[in-house]
């Protein structure tokens, strides 16, 4: 699981419409590996992860999410993954996912700054 600021999108390879990070791309994105990972306890990780975010980002951003894949939030999903963001954490996170969306939170809004994009493969 990670999660990619796209910073310069002409710079990378796109796998159709996501751009990629590899070694290459360094400068072009920044990649934050939370320590959180769904296939390290799928029974206790992966119920909080679908019922915390997966379900409630799909429906705010009208997206669809899924586990192993790349979903790429381009600047006007950030702008809906933000306010789900700020809104979501005025109330009690679930502590394993703290971190997580934090940072989440601060490449959305860099991605909006930038006008360019966020890639989150769960």
């Amino acid at each position: 699981m990670h999660i990619t600021l796209i910073i310069r999108p002409e710079n990378l390879v796109h796998y159709g419409d996501i751009p990629c990070h590899s070694s290459q791309s360094e400068g072009n994105n920044e990649v934050y590996y939370p320590s959180i990972q769904p296939f390290d306890d799928l029974d206790t990780l992966w119920p909080v992860l679908y019922d915390d975010f997966i379900l409630p980002i799909m429906g705010a951003c009208d997206m669809v999410l899924s586990l192993g894949d790349p979903d790429y939030f381009d600047t006007e999903h950030c702008k809906l993954l933000a306010a789900w963001l700020h809104n979501r954490m005025e109330r009690p996170v679930p502590p394993v996912l703290q971190d997580f969306y934090e940072k989440l939170l601060e490449y959305a809004e860099r991605a909006i700054e930038l006008g360019t994009g966020v890639v989150v493969e769960l």
